[in-house]
């Protein structure tokens, strides 16, 4: 980790851009030295403060982010605009900086929604019958509309990724692995099914948005750009 520190803050001063190198570009800033040095300090932050309540902490943390990103990204696509500053009142803003950035949050994110949803008794042991019946209608209600948002964004060739999450999910409820009751386990495969049914309808709109095209290199582009930096400087 501290060798990714010293080639990453080596290849930001030799960068063609210093600026971008160190905070990133717009939409990417997550790929400037900042955010690496704060990613590595969040991970030894994490590892030597980790323990099983924590743990419940940090989960439960990401599973409402969840549910506040998905409420915002559908009044966005649907034109209402929470946020008061001009620049937000437009459909394709949301906090990730690009549409595909949302919708890879979201492919992420669904396991974790659907584990909160089908897991809260064993996640909250102490919770109330009408306590646990508010967070599964809560996260299930996410759920959904993290799969609405994906059809909207007409996520296509993120369905498969979104299928093997939730397989992996699957696989540990099946094999029991993770303990669920019968009734818990048809949360899962019922979003499991919603996937499939909407890989086999393919590359569909369910509603006309016009959104604004994202332009990005193509593989081979990318690709092509990797092997010629790679040749100008092998180790920068």
């Amino acid at each position: 980790i501290l060798l990714l520190l010293i080639i990453s803050g080596i290849s930001a001063v030799f960068s063609v851009s210093l600026k971008d190198s160190l905070i990133g570009t717009y939409g990417n800033s997550a790929k400037g030295l900042v955010a690496v040095i704060i990613f590595i300090l969040f991970y030894y932050l994490v590892v030597n403060n980790l323990d099983a309540k924590r743990i419940k902490i940090i989960f439960w943390s990401i599973v409402t982010s969840a549910g506040l990103l998905v409420v915002y990204s559908l009044l966005q696509l649907k034109n209402v605009f929470v946020l008061p500053l001009d620049f937000t009142k437009t459909q394709n803003f949301n906090p990730l900086g690009s549409l595909s950035g949302l919708t890879t949050y979201l492919v992420i994110l669904l396991p974790l929604l659907v584990v909160a949803v089908a897991q809260a008794k064993e996640i909250l042991p102490k919770a109330g019958k009408a306590s646990l019946f508010f967070i599964k209608l809560i996260f299930g209600v996410i759920t959904i509309g993290d799969l609405i948002i994906l059809a909207l964004l007409n996520g296509f060739t993120f369905w498969p990724i979104a299928i093997v999450g939730i397989v992996i999910v699957l696989m540990f409820f099946l094999a029991k692995i993770i303990k669920i009751g019968n009734n818990n386990l048809l949360i899962p495969l019922s979003v499991f099914l919603a996937l499939i049914i909407l890989l086999v309808l393919g590359n569909f709109n369910i509603a006309s948005l016009n959104l604004p095209a994202e332009v990005s290199l193509s593989r081979s582009a990318s690709w092509q750009v990797v092997k010629d930096s790679i040749k100008e400087n092998p180790l920068l």
